[in-house]
């Protein structure tokens, strides 16, 4: 008997400290993984919800794939090109509102099809720019602008009406 009991505390030792390796695998119905030099993508359906543990190098998640990655910085292209656009919706003027720091910018206008019917560059920066929109008949329009020397652009949607 007290062979008996020794070989079961064995195997169970052995059992228990086999079990506390984590391997990076998913039990799913379905899934795949892609990848190639520059990314990788993995997906699965139908994973058990469990609880987020890591150990080591290893983690073991909710269901989704989370990797070791740390942000060190996001700038906001946008923060550099600050403008107001107003009234909208109007009835014949827009003004565009440009702060002394913006840098020079092109304004396009364009319709709902995509039809540029305007397309002048904002003369200095830092001033109010009015654009003459009684001419137009009512409805949805566009208005982007684009800073020159970058690839920062704003969008618009301008509602005209009588």
């Amino acid at each position: 008997m007290k062979k008996l009991l020794l070989i079961f505390f064995g195997l169970f030792a052995a059992g228990w400290g086999h079990s506390q390796s984590l391997s990076p695998e998913v039990t799913a119905t379905a899934g795949d993984h892609f990848s190639s030099t520059d990314a990788q993508l993995s997906w699965t359906i139908g994973e058990t919800v469990t609880e987020t543990f890591a150990a080591n190098s290893s983690q073991l998640t909710q269901g989704f794939h989370q990797t070791n990655l740390t942000v060190v910085a996001v700038g906001d292209p946008a923060a550099d090109f600050q403008v107001r656009v107003y009234p909208n919706p109007t009835a014949d003027r827009v003004n565009i509102e440009s702060q002394a720091s913006s840098p020079a910018f092109s304004v396009e206008f364009s319709d709902a099809q995509g039809r540029t019917l305007l397309l002048q560059s904002a003369a200095q920066q830092g001033l109010l720019h009015s654009l003459d929109l009684s001419g137009y008949a009512p409805g949805v329009y566009y208005l982007r602008l684009r800073a020159e020397g970058q690839k920062t652009t704003q969008t618009f949607k301008i509602i005209k009406h009588n």
